[in-house]
């Protein structure tokens, strides 16, 4: 598959799809999702997804994934049964952190546990700290910030859009 396929059934731009190729750029939990889905295989082959089953996820056990050394990282707090409807994730953003541009499907909620946080959503910056919140629609472009220089970010996502999961034949849950 070249990365002009790639990109035309990804709906990623062939340039972003070579500096992920040559690690210049990390891609988001969506963007992953759909680089597999185009590919024809599940999110795990690119990087381990750990195996919450049931309604509870302990912190003793969850698991810490990371897509690039150095970059952000992921904990998965969402359960995994017949017919849940999102995704939750934990995501430390490194200092400095600039994320991609990103737009799709569902709506996102994010609280800030620590430092400091910028999101642009479709053109509107809002600065948050410790204790906000934001909920928005993700078909809006968006791109996170961390202004923190030395403490990296933590953030709770809560997405409607299940990125881990997708239905025999590949369609989206």
């Amino acid at each position: 598959m070249t990365l002009q396929d790639l990109g035309s059934a990804s709906g990623l731009s062939v340039g972003y799809l070579s500096q992920l190729e040559r690690d210049i750029a990390t891609p988001s939990m969506s963007s992953l999702a759909r680089i597999a889905h185009a590919m024809g295989v599940q999110i795990g082959h690119f990087m381990p997804v750990s195996g919450a089953a049931g309604i509870v996820n302990r912190a003793a056990s969850r698991e810490t994934t990371w897509i690039n050394e150095g970059g952000m990282t992921y904990q998965r707090l969402h359960g995994d049964f017949p017919g849940a409807t999102f995704s939750a994730f934990r995501i430390t953003l490194p200092p400095g952190f600039v994320g991609e541009i990103d737009r799709h499907d569902g709506e996102e909620f994010v609280s800030v546990e620590s430092g400091q946080v910028r999101f642009d959503i479709d053109g509107h910056r809002h600065e948050l700290a410790p204790g906000d919140t934001m909920h928005f629609r993700s078909d809006m472009r968006h791109q996170a910030f961390n202004l923190s220089e030395t403490a990296a970010a933590v953030v709770f996502w809560l997405g409607t859009s299940p990125v881990l999961r997708l239905r025999d034949g590949g369609s989206r849950v």
